[in-house]
């Protein structure tokens, strides 16, 4: 199975940290996911350095947007994989986006989507995004200058103020 990756997973140090195996760019091919884009709406409690009180991460999420595109690489996986990676996507479910990328691929691809309940934050929480994964994925769109055009056409900065700092996931 492929995997469509839009948010850090288009860096392949990032990508190979969560599935076991080094990835280069030369594993991942260029898609655009079409009738969809980038959005800053994956909410998922965080606790750090720098972090007091209740504190949402702000993490980047794909929405449906008839005209639009994402775009981003796909990379194949196998069973342990795909755990690993739905381990670290626990707000996300994997939904077919096969017949939705261009160009067609010739297996069947998958696309992490936030679930309902994480869209916004919980009651008074505050929203932040990590300055760290706003930065790992400007950088890792930046490998190819055709791949970084289409993705600044594709891409919105947050909106949610931004914090520097260590993190962890807490509990979901």
């Amino acid at each position: 199975m492929l995997v469509f990756a839009y948010g850090s997973l288009l860096s392949p140090v990032s990508a190979s940290a969560t599935i076991g195996r080094e990835l280069s760019l030369d594993d991942m091919t260029e898609y655009l996911l079409l009738g969809w884009r980038r959005v800053w709406r994956a909410h998922l409690p965080l606790v750090g350095e720098n972090l007091h009180g209740d504190v949402d991460g702000v993490f980047l999420d794909v929405g449906e947007a008839p005209g639009e595109f994402v775009n981003g690489y796909a990379f194949a996986v196998d069973d342990v994989e795909m755990s690993r990676l739905r381990a670290r996507e626990v707000v996300y479910d994997l939904v077919d986006c096969t017949d939705l990328v261009f160009p067609a691929p010739e297996e069947s691809m998958g696309v992490f989507v936030t679930r309902p309940e994480h869209r916004v934050p919980r009651p008074g929480a505050l929203a932040l995004a990590p300055t760290n994964y706003v930065r790992l994925v400007d950088e890792a769109s930046s490998a190819d200058e055709g791949f970084r055009r289409r993705f600044a056409a594709s891409y919105v900065s947050p909106t949610q103020p931004q914090f520097t700092g260590t993190y962890r996931l807490a509990e979901v």
